[in-house]
């Protein structure tokens, strides 16, 4: 799911600043929803939240990608 999370981040920053903080918002929900059954967080987790977080923050500083490291 944090991969997914991830994927659609980066997808998203490719996007204009409106876009970006739209997807920002939905993402950060499910990454709520994902977080509320995760017992077992695991390392993907913070990629995932980087991601997303980097989509509010691309504005000023030009579209961001985040990689999951396997």
């Amino acid at each position: 799911e944090y991969l997914a999370v991830l994927a659609q981040a980066n997808e998203a920053a490719a996007g204009d600043e409106v876009a970006r903080a739209q997807a920002a918002r939905r993402l950060r929900a499910e990454l709520r929803r994902i977080a509320r059954r995760d017992y077992f967080p695991l390392p993907e987790r913070q990629a995932a939240r980087a991601a997303v977080e980097a989509l509010t923050a691309a504005g000023a500083r030009g579209a961001v990608r985040v990689r999951h490291r396997s």
